[in-house]
């Protein structure tokens, strides 16, 4: 029974590694990464499940991924079917593991056909967020020459009439290993969990992990579509007022300023935005991986203070990128997660464009004194970037907003978009 279970379990396992669709989504920025999740409702019409941990407080997550690892084949397959080495192998992730039972010991040659029973704790980096622990029975087969399936399947699921008993459940998981002539390899890797995360994850991390229901998704998606679409309108300075004082060394063309009526039922306040472009002689990819992620980046929100999440959306194209975040009170993520209407959140989005600009530089040199920090960048066609930032704040008054309070607001966001220019600058050559 143990062992039908498992050549089942490989045979799903293979089907999901060699097809994209139906099963899988692919969830990379780039779409050239490979990384998937599975469309749950393709997935279970054709793999329908009896056993499931049911409830509410259920999170579903999968994954796939493919990869080159510098090892043998038959090397990799050993530290896999050996319990000390998985550990130590992945000490990132595998708390702990024990081979309860070797069922089937397999070839001696190739490890084909071994079965074991094993006991697993994996986690993640943090306190908050409870260990999780499966007992799996582990399967090798040797698919063909050179290739080896690897399986990991619920014990709890090989016994008929049983539910899971624990509240980490592993669907068929796995990997598939494939010989190359350089003596390495390439293992695609497929992980599918369902976890009942009430049990397992700290209230801070609950979210963080996975949006549960589809309500919340949309809200979530409803609200970064907003976030995206204030910043484009942003970017076509209706209502612009030309200032011939606010320049910005290195900027093309200065700094842009918009005033316009605030939409949030405030009727005594005016978003104002500003907006400006450099050229920086650095490849478009690399300014678009450096922006998006937030912990390299210096962060231009103004009024933060009372905001303790960031929402961001970043997207990528041969044409052009974008950065789009804002700063969210926790209150209103929150609702927003759990399925509330996000139409009333209030946002002001900060963001960037990234082109790359495939002529000639000689012209921007004057604008930019970088020189040839980038370490061979300038002079050379297609490697560079243009990177335009905008920016808003919101400034009202009860009793309405006089010149005074409008030139405060224009020179509070200018000498912010020009800190935020020249640290955002600097951070990319510096790390190039």
């Amino acid at each position: 029974m143990i062992s039908q279970h498992a050549i089942l379990a490989m045979q799903e396992l293979v089907r999901l590694v060699r097809t994209n669709e139906p099963f899988w989504m692919n969830i990379s920025d780039n779409h050239q990464d490979g990384r998937y999740t599975l469309d749950y409702e393709s997935y279970y019409q054709v793999f329908p499940k009896k056993n499931h941990i049911r409830g509410d407080i259920v999170s579903e997550e999968s994954s796939k991924y493919l990869g080159i690892v510098g090892f043998d084949g038959m090397k990799l397959v050993q530290m896999f079917l050996d319990s000390g080495k998985w550990t130590n192998l992945f000490p990132t992730i595998v708390t702990k593991a024990e081979t309860i039972k070797v069922l089937e010991t397999g070839s001696s040659e190739n490890r084909d056909g071994a079965l074991l029973l094993m006991n697993e704790e994996m986690h993640i980096l943090s306190p908050l967020v409870r260990p999780r622990k499966f007992i799996i029975i582990r399967y090798c087969k040797q698919v063909d020459v050179g290739v080896w399936v690897i399986t990991d399947v619920p014990f709890d699921s090989s016994r008929p009439n049983t539910s899971p008993l624990s509240r980490s459940w592993k669907h068929p998981s796995g990997c598939m290993i494939r010989e190359m002539p350089n003596k390495s390899c390439m293992v695609t890797w497929v992980e599918h969990v369902e976890v009942e995360y009430m049990l397992h994850t700290h209230h801070i991390f609950r979210d963080f992990v996975v949006i549960q229901t589809i309500e919340g998704r949309r809200s979530v998606m409803r609200l970064a579509h907003r976030m995206v679409k204030n910043f484009c309108e942003c970017l076509t300075m209706a209502g612009q007022v030309e200032f011939e004082h606010l320049n910005l060394e290195s900027s093309i063309g200065g700094v842009r300023v918009s005033l316009r009526q605030a939409n949030i039922g405030q009727p005594n306040s005016i978003v104002v935005a500003a907006a400006t472009t450099l050229w920086l002689p650095l490849h478009a990819e690399y300014v678009f991986e450096f922006l998006k992620d937030p912990t390299k980046r210096y962060q231009p929100c103004i009024s933060s203070e009372n905001y303790s999440v960031i929402l961001q959306e970043s997207f990528t194209s041969p044409i052009g990128s974008y950065v789009v975040y804002a700063a969210i009170d926790t209150s209103s993520i929150t609702a927003a997660i759990r399925g509330g209407d996000s139409n009333n959140i209030k946002i002001l989005p900060t963001g960037f464009v990234v082109c790359s600009y495939a002529q000639s530089n000689a012209n921007f040199e004057a604008f930019n004194n970088i020189g040839n920090s980038s370490g061979g960048g300038v002079g050379r066609v297609g490697a560079d970037t243009l990177l335009t930032l905008a920016t808003q704040i919101l400034t009202c008054s009860p009793n309405g907003i006089d010149q005074h309070q409008y030139m405060e607001a224009i020179a509070t966001i200018n000498t912010h978009l020009s800190t935020t220019v020249l640290k955002v600058r600097d951070a990319l050559i510096n790390s190039n």
